[in-house]
């Protein structure tokens, strides 16, 4: 039996830390493949990706991974615990016996300690939370209470300010805890650039992919190839140089804009992530803003972080139900193949013997889509904005790659 190691990436883009990444990661890992599940064209955040998933995901196999599966869009557009969860579950479907992360803390153990105490002591953080932040602070602020006044966990040093890392580590943890066989932890220790990083480093080529999108933005394209060649993979550089770097974000500002003001509001209730408050003071601010980024930076709240506006903007772009989302996360989770070396072959080879094996899908197409409607349109909307052609990129094979 080929052992598996696996990890949680997005890649947007792919950039030097995601190489230091894997080299550190194959060194330490106690698998023979590493395995990456990767956020499709959509993020975590809500965002439209950089650049379309199989650039990324050849980049990632170029720096060392052996294979690249996708993280459906209702799963990788979701909080930090739901993103998690999909992706863990995903990770040990597919034999995965240990989960890589990164991390701002050299030492994960205190963390580690307090999600096994957490899933041991499930009513431990219902109790108060205030409604003056936004669940994921509340959530923060709570897990601070908790460890200073309980007696099992003082003395632990949890540390979430400004360490995106360690709260997403947090989650894989929480969600590994949960699993009938949990997987070997091992954190990566993050240097350098910071996850929240938004300028640029001068003093060595890793940056943020914050700071790296940011730089993108309305430069001349001399100024953009050079960024990516010191900083990002030749992946997004010729993703770039071909014009698929970037997606038209004022297109798309457009028809969350348009929907905002013209939708009724019997059907934006039905809507996915749906929040009355949040949609009241969207449409409020969508006549003054001109601009994605001047409607969430008009809109956002103390109780109301830009993370969830942009999350709740993507649901209403793709018309993504409350119920379609329930009857989606009910269903197996499809696991499109993205990428693959000879190694990550050879564990595909193994996994479609098993009694139980994963819903392994080696290339889109027609039954696919019809089975899955969401992808469909959430795929057709993306290479849309991307300028790019539906059918070609849609029907696209895994890339397979020789050791």
């Amino acid at each position: 039996m080929i052992r598996v190691s696996g990890t949680i990436a997005e890649w947007n883009p792919f950039h030097n830390g995601h190489s230091y990444f894997i080299s550190k990661a194959r060194q330490q890992m106690t698998g023979q493949v590493l395995v990456a599940v990767m956020s499709g064209n959509y993020t975590q955040r809500g965002e439209l990706a950089i650049t379309h998933k199989y650039w990324r995901a050849q980049a990632g196999l170029r720096a060392g991974v052996d294979l690249v599966v996708e993280l459906p869009v209702w799963l990788a557009s979701q909080s930090a615990d739901y993103f998690a969860q999909a992706a863990v579950e995903i990770l040990a479907s597919l034999g995965a016996s240990e989960l890589l992360f990164g991390t701002e803390n050299q030492d994960f153990s205190h963390y580690q300690y307090l999600t096994e105490w957490l899933i041991a002591h499930p009513q431990s953080l219902n109790q108060g939370r205030p409604a003056s932040q936004s669940y994921a602070m509340n959530e923060v602020q709570s897990l601070y209470q908790l460890v200073h006044n309980h007696r099992d966990l003082q003395g632990l040093e949890i540390n979430f300010e400004g360490k995106a890392n360690n709260l997403l580590a947090f989650a894989y943890a929480k969600a590994n805890a949960r699993l009938s066989h949990p997987m070997r932890l091992t954190n990566i220790w993050r240097r350098q650039a910071q996850h929240g990083d938004v300028k640029l480093a001068s003093d060595h080529d890793i940056s943020s992919g914050t700071a790296i999108r940011q730089a993108l933005v309305d430069v001349p394209f001399d100024q953009g190839r050079a960024i990516l060649s010191r900083y990002a993979s030749p992946e997004m550089l010729k993703a770039y140089e071909t014009g698929q770097i970037g997606p038209d974000l004022a297109a798309y500002y457009q028809d969350v804009n348009y929907l905002l003001t013209m939708q009724p509001d019997q059907l934006q209730a039905q809507l996915a992530l749906y929040h009355p408050d949040s949609y009241q003071r969207l449409r409020h601010t969508a006549g003054q803003a001109s601009s994605l980024a001047e409607l969430l930076a008009l809109s956002q709240h103390r109780s109301l972080s830009q993370v969830a506006l942009q999350r709740q903007l993507l649901m209403l772009a793709l018309q993504v139900t409350k119920d379609e989302l329930t009857k989606l996360r009910q269903q197996p989770t499809p696991i499109l193949i993205l990428a693959a070396s000879q190694a990550g072959r050879q564990l595909l080879k193994q996994l479609k013997k098993q009694e139980n094996q994963p819903k392994l899908i080696s290339r889109a197409g027609r039954d696919y889509y019809k089975s899955w409607p969401l992808i469909d349109r959430s795929e057709r909307y993306y290479y849309k904005k991307l300028g790019l052609d539906n059918h070609d990129m849609m029907t696209r094979p895994p890339i397979f790659t020789k050791d």
